[in-house]
């Protein structure tokens, strides 16, 4: 499926508000360009869209307002995503990623603001293959309960020349991590961010991680500034 210049607007369904995609032999592939899914919504997983065995290329798009009732994944679910210039923008997942759920993904020069979801208000991710996000703007995101901007389990994190502003949760205002598997952080604003009992920029817990080797966490030429957490 190949997608260019097209709005898709106030679709529904159980699964991938506006488009679903997936099988049990093969792999799916699809490419957008400059598309726009706003309003779609779906009742469990991929407010815009869901894919299982699905490889997604999305460049200079746009997915706002789009919303995972009672799943992850607000604006996309499931698929192994690949994102550059896109705007994620309102999202609401139910669960996990209130922009992306439940997905490998590499992203550049994107901006997720204003998502919302209970862990990882932009990107949540459990037992994925790895999270790559480079070049992002994540700001004013929120988890009610970990991860205001990312939240991973068991999933190794890169992320690198990344402002992450004003985001916030209970636990991890911008990042947490649980079943930690490494994560290399260089380059980075963490400004502002608020944890309303633990971590206000960051929450790293290696607790059940595989080895000592592969939790290690790389903090590099990054600021952290002005992010809150109650004294403890």
């Amino acid at each position: 499926l190949h997608l260019t210049e097209s709005v898709l607007r106030g679709n529904e369904a159980a699964v991938g508000g506006a488009v679903g995609s997936g099988g049990c032999c093969s792999y799916s592939f699809i490419t957008l360009e400059g598309v726009v899914f706003e309003d779609n919504v779906a009742l469990v997983d991929g407010g815009a869209m869901y894919g299982s065995s699905t490889i997604v290329e999305s460049t200079h798009s746009r997915y706002i307002d789009n919303t995972a009732i009672e799943g992850s994944g607000g604006a996309v679910a499931y698929v192994t995503l690949s994102s550059e210039g896109d705007t994620f923008l309102g999202n609401t997942a139910g669960e996990w990623g209130g922009a992306v759920g439940y997905a490998p993904v590499e992203m550049t020069d994107v901006w997720l603001a204003d998502n919302t979801a209970t862990h990882g208000g932009a990107i949540g991710a459990s037992y994925a293959h790895e999270v790559r996000v480079s070049g992002a703007t994540l700001n004013h995101n929120t988890a009610t309960t970990a991860g205001g901007a990312i939240a991973v389990v068991g999933t190794p994190l890169e992320l690198s020349d990344a402002v992450l502003c004003g985001n916030s949760a209970a636990i991890g205002g911008a990042l947490w991590s649980e079943r930690h598997l490494g994560a290399t952080l260089s380059h980075l604003q963490l400004l502002n961010n608020t944890a309303q009992l633990r971590g206000g920029a960051l929450f790293i817990n290696v607790t059940g991680s595989a080895s000592e080797s592969s939790t290690t966490t790389a903090l590099i030429q990054s600021t952290v500034a002005g992010n809150v957490a109650p004294a403890s």
